[in-house]
């Protein structure tokens, strides 16, 4: 990690990462997943300054005296094969051509921070990667990406991405880790503050616990709810185990409470923090799903099937980002890296944490149970497409949702583009599925900033 002003960027294969990343687990995880795109070349930015690593520096590191650089090196991955010559040779003259060459080939970078784990590993830092196709067979992914602009010596590259960055456990736990990445979709959706993860647990520790601040051992729910206080956000809490009584009376076997939040919450572009329980089987004891910690992370995207969610994407601080998970039964339990690498017995969820804006007051419990009660109602109904009746629940911006509108045929259109409504919107939506062809059937509108569920519309597709 030893680097001198002047030298110039180095390229190496990309089977040389791992000399540039080490060998933590997050490292590892990031090799494997990169490998999916099979890329070809990686360049090396020395002496790079990573915002959110320069703020913990000073802030944190800086009197410490065992780190004594605030420098960090900037790994940026390609798909194609590219040498040193090409490189300087687009580094000295633009060409729209190599240009889009090196665009097209970019699929992202990895910071590297200065400063080693307990196993003497260096830590990852703000990382921004590309994520899988956003199609497969009959199959689509939806993620929480936005894109960032990257400057590499100057020529400009992007990639749609998450930020993500392992846990540095000296400036925050996992549950800061969480809401650092959950700052970046909201900064976009609400305008709120970007902070370093020493910023964030700062922030979030004006409400006590018994722990030291720093280094910190880890938030609890409250001060993470005390984090999006300060942002002046509010933030609804799901517990899987605990329904409220009118959605627990329709609530079944065939239902998932965590894949309906995600896409719900998801669909507005907010961020679902996972609270989740880790348990092992204690050989010495007999004992079997032993409790053994608690953790956070974010749940950034999913795969689906016509609305069906067949696997979720989490950017998981211990393991690495956009992480498949997959339901035990239901997204309630996962199996994931925790239980098939890192050797926990089980997977499960005690809340859903999401932070939201103040002015959408209809809480998530509301409106699951008007939707539950209208998926009961709709079962076996075929009428003439012979086909299933499925719904959504979806949670949409009043701007966005009419531009939908505008592109599809229903009943009464010039009235309804022409109500006016509030600016967060509740929607329940019949869609007719048959062979895999989908056809929206209805949707049922609910004022998302009324305390009480109030249908607004009931929209009739064509």
């Amino acid at each position: 990690m030893d680097s001198k002003e002047g030298v110039d960027p180095l390229i190496y294969p990309f089977d040389q990462l791992q000399s540039f990343l080490g060998k933590s687990k997050q490292a590892n995880y990031l090799r494997d997943y990169l490998n999916y795109f099979q890329p070809k070349t990686i360049l090396i930015e020395k002496n790079y300054v990573d915002r959110d690593y320069l703020i913990d520096f000073s802030s944190f590191y800086a009197r410490s005296f065992n780190v004594s650089d605030k420098w960090t090196v900037r790994v940026h991955i390609f798909k194609n094969e590219l040498s040193e010559e090409t490189f300087q040779t687009i580094l000295m003259k633009y060409n729209k051509d190599t240009h889009e060459f090196l665009q097209k080939s970019y699929l992202g970078f990895i910071v590297v921070k200065p400063v080693r784990d307990q196993f003497g590993e260096f830590y990852i830092g703000r990382t921004c990667v590309k994520t899988y196709d956003e199609k497969e067979n009959n199959e689509r992914r939806d993620y929480l990406t936005q894109n960032y602009p990257v400057s590499l010596f100057g020529i400009p590259l992007s990639v749609d991405s998450l930020p993500y960055q392992a846990q540095d456990s000296a400036v925050g736990g996992c549950a800061t880790t969480a809401c650092w990445v959950a700052l970046h979709p909201l900064h976009s959706l609400f305008g709120s503050g970007i902070f370093s993860p020493y910023e964030v647990t700062e922030m979030s520790v004006f409400f006590p616990n018994l722990n030291r601040n720093f280094p910190s051992s880890g938030l609890t729910l409250f001060q993470m709810k005390s984090h999006f206080n300060n942002l002046r956000l509010e933030t609804e809490f799901i517990d899987p185990n605990k329904i409220e009584p009118v959605a627990e009376e329709y609530y079944t076997t065939d239902d998932d409470i965590v894949a309906d939040a995600v896409k719900a919450y998801t669909s507005l572009g907010l961020p679902v923090i996972a609270g989740i329980l880790l348990f092992e089987n204690n050989e010495d004891t007999g004992y079997k799903d032993v409790l053994t910690g608690y953790h956070a992370c974010v749940i950034c995207g999913f795969r689906h099937k016509n609305g069906t969610i067949k696997e979720l994407y989490v950017h998981d601080d211990q393991i690495g980002p956009f992480h498949r998970v997959f339901p035990v039964d239901t997204f309630s339990e996962w199996k994931n890296e925790w239980t098939t690498k890192y050797g926990k017995s089980r997977i499960a969820i005690f809340k859903l944490i999401i932070p939201i804006y103040p002015k959408l007051r209809l809480s998530f419990g509301k409106i699951y149970s008007i939707y539950l009660k209208m998926k009961r109602e709709l079962e076996g109904d075929d009428e003439e497409l012979e086909g299933e009746i499925e719904l959504d629940l979806r949670l949409q911006n009043l701007n966005k949702y009419k531009q939908f509108l505008w592109k599809h045929s229903f009943n009464d259109k010039i009235k309804v583009m022409n109500t006016h409504l509030p600016r967060f919107l509740w929607v329940i939506r019949s869609r007719y599925v048959k062979n895999d062809q989908v056809k929206i059937k209805s949707d049922y509108v609910y004022d998302g900033t009324s305390v009480y569920p109030t249908k607004l519309l009931e929209i009739k597709f064509k």
